[in-house]
């Protein structure tokens, strides 16, 4: 099975070197700042990035000044953050450092951060929605594709700072240079339906490895929150897919030819729906599934049924048809294949556990949205029992499936169930290291959930628009492009105080929805 490749962090010597000239151990460093000597490990590796309320502390501690450390960080100035910024109580890890607890240790009291910038919006527009497409149709003909604007900062960087907000009599749109979600939403459309209409691309990859690598590198694009990116490879990784499948000359040629163009349109579902397009979401899963079946994997093919009910959820309507296919999906992998006595082979292997796991996880999510707490913690603990036989945070197919998602679907079900304190309690012992490297907007959406979690207290904007600009700082592309960082981004917009919220016009900018 594939698996995501580490990502390479920049080591910080000079952060080192400065630890080192002050006569500082990094548990004595550590030890001054309050986190464990793991966060400083990976502080200096340059794996994540200290949170704004600890920089004050790391600051004082290495004798510089907060411009000076953000020097050493090897970040832009305007990184450093307002110097007089606390640390939130909850804590949640930036870029998956340190578990997300209170300064005090997990059993402090949870407070809400410091006010960290403001101004009202009207919210994305929502997801167009439609009745449910037959199994092969495609939707309405989509606009003309528009090119994708300039490649943003890695995920791992801080955004470049942008030019002062100004209001708008048109259209949001982020500053220049940051993809918006409305352009790649019609890009992939054009290229990827218009494409299949018309006949499209030439093939560029011959052999199968050729175009497993490239599938690879469109499920770590998307991984990575780098859509602009999984956008350009999907249209040519599609045909070459297509290109085996006719090439194919004996049935185990087929088989692979088949499961490789199912895994390219779970990449197209997967980016589609981050997008807001349920319709190009479901279109494309329902093509995966199809896909999969040709080349007999249930594990594939249950995939594509998950990402049918990613598809529906973009509707809130359809909760009830998400929830009878995942449902299904869960039914058809506990279930013999062949022989009612025999198991099919990979049936209780990490790929067909991870993607149960991933099932349930789901389910939870929906039972919670459809207000069904004792559902959704039946489908919680379903998952956990299956992290039991994996033992460790994995990548299969990449659901990402392992003990850490599932505390992290335990806090989203929490938020959808609007119990914003048991989220926040949850956050205090997450600690988003333990995932796999490669699961970057994973551990920014941590931090969007939590967003929407402080946005249900009282006086909690502040807090959640500090998780926000974590978000923003792990993974660029997913604030300014996912509608649900995009509507968290809206709602403080319309609970705007400018004195507790500094920067939140800002980021509403880049996100494209200040009006």
């Amino acid at each position: 099975m594939w698996k995501d490749p580490p990502i390479v962090a920049q080591k910080r010597h000079r952060l080192a070197e400065r630890r080192k000239a002050v006569g500082l151990s990094q548990e004595r460093l550590a030890e001054a700042i309050g986190v464990d000597r793991s966060t400083v490990v990976r502080w200096e590796r340059g794996e994540t990035h200290p949170h704004p309320w600890h920089r004050p502390r790391l600051a004082n501690a290495l004798t510089v000044s907060i411009e000076e450390l953000a020097g050493l960080l090897g970040e832009p100035l305007w990184a450093a953050g307002p110097k007089s910024a606390p640390p939130p109580a909850s804590g949640v890890a930036a870029g998956g450092s340190a578990p997300v607890r209170a300064p005090g240790g997990a059993g402090a009291p949870v407070r809400a951060p410091a006010p960290a910038t403001a101004a009202p919006a009207r919210p994305p527009p929502a997801a167009a929605t439609s009745p449910r497409p037959p199994a092969t149709a495609a939707p309405a003909r989509p606009p003309p594709a528009t090119a994708a604007p300039a490649r943003p900062p890695p995920a791992t960087a801080a955004p470049a700072r942008p030019p002062p907000a100004q209001k708008t009599s048109g259209p949001a749109a982020p500053e220049p240079g940051h993809p918006r979600a409305e352009d790649l939403t019609r890009e992939l459309r054009g290229r990827l339906l218009v494409r299949g209409l018309t006949g499209g691309l030439e093939p560029t990859a011959r052999y199968p490895a050729a175009v497993e690598s490239q599938a690879r590198a469109a499920h770590e694009a998307y991984q990575r929150a780098d859509y602009r990116g999984a956008v350009r490879m999907l249209p040519t990784l599609i045909t070459d897919a297509e290109q085996l499948v006719r090439r194919a000359s004996t049935r185990r040629e087929e088989h692979h030819a088949h499961r490789l163009l199912a895994i390219s349109f779970l990449a197209a579902s997967k980016v589609a729906t981050k997008l807001g397009d349920g319709v190009l979401g479901w279109v494309a899963a329902d093509r995966a599934m199809t896909s999969a079946l040709a080349a007999g994997d249930r594990a594939v093919s249950a995939v594509g049924a998950y990402q049918v009910a990613r598809a529906l959820l973009q509707a809130p309507d359809r909760l009830d048809d998400a929830a009878e296919v995942l449902a299904a999906a869960v039914a058809e992998l506990e279930r013999p294949a062949g022989s009612e006595r025999q198991r099919p082979a990979g049936a209780d292997g990490p790929a067909e556990l991870s993607v149960r796991g991933a099932l349930l996880l789901l389910a939870a999510v929906v039972a919670a949205r459809r207000n069904l707490p004792t559902e959704a913690s039946a489908r919680l603990a379903a998952a956990a029992e299956l992290t039991a036989r994996l033992r460790r945070d994995d990548n299969q197919l990449w659901t990402g499936f392992g003990p850490t998602n599932v505390r992290i679907h335990a806090l989203t079900v929490a938020v959808a169930l609007h119990k914003p304190q048991r989220a926040i309690e949850i956050a205090e012992t997450l600690d988003t290291s333990a995932l796999p490297a490669a699961l970057v907007s994973r551990r920014a959406q941590v931090h969007v959930d939590l967003a929407a979690a402080f946005s249900q207290t009282t006086a909690g904007y502040s807090s959640a628009l500090l998780h926000l600009l974590e978000a923003e700082q792990i993974a660029p592309e997913l604030v300014r492009v996912s509608h649900a960082a995009r509507t968290q981004v809206a709602e403080l917009l319309r609970h705007e105080r400018r004195a507790s919220m500094p920067g939140l016009r800002r980021l509403a900018a880049r996100a494209g929805v200040l009006t």
